[in-house]
């Protein structure tokens, strides 16, 4: 079984932001997974996202392959019987599932091959990442001290 035990949601801001956000959480995390895409360098500081977050978070930081969407949905399909979700910190990922779709096409009267671009595919493309992230070892024990943890911001 995996815990989805909080959300930070938020858009427009530095990777900096996130990292301090996810340190400030009261959490031991194991590592991170990114996208495919974040390996992709920046224009203006010629490093990638992947690089940024190694030298902000003083976890391990994997960037998961590409995946074609619909793979990804389904790969979603065959785990999230496994996800048990805090809907009090994470409501917002319970209304996401639920109007997650595709779009219709009224002329052709068929949907799009792809989802609809909204915030709740922003949500739905973090499940997509965590439904094909590596599962932990049943016997990996990761211990970091809070104070290893806040020396890194």
């Amino acid at each position: 079984e995996c815990h989805l035990v909080d959300l930070i949601e938020m858009t427009g801001e530095g990777l900096e932001y996130y990292a301090r956000e996810i340190l400030n959480k009261p959490f031991l995390y194991g590592g991170h997974f990114l996208p495919h895409d974040a390996k992709a360098r920046e224009l203006g500081t010629g490093k990638s996202r992947e690089e940024v977050l190694k030298g902000l978070l003083p976890h391990s930081i994997t960037v998961l392959p590409a995946l074609g969407v619909d793979d990804g949905i389904q790969a979603v399909r065959s785990k999230i019987y496994k996800l048990w979700i805090n809907e009090r910190k994470c409501q917002r990922v319970v209304d996401a599932i639920e109007i997650y779709r595709k779009e219709w096409i009224e002329e052709l009267q068929t949907f799009k091959d792809k989802p609809v671009h909204d915030w709740s595919s922003h949500i739905c493309d973090a499940l997509r990442m965590w439904a094909i992230a590596p599962e932990p070892s049943p016997n990996a024990v990761t211990t970091v001290s809070r104070e290893n943890l806040y020396s890194t911001i």
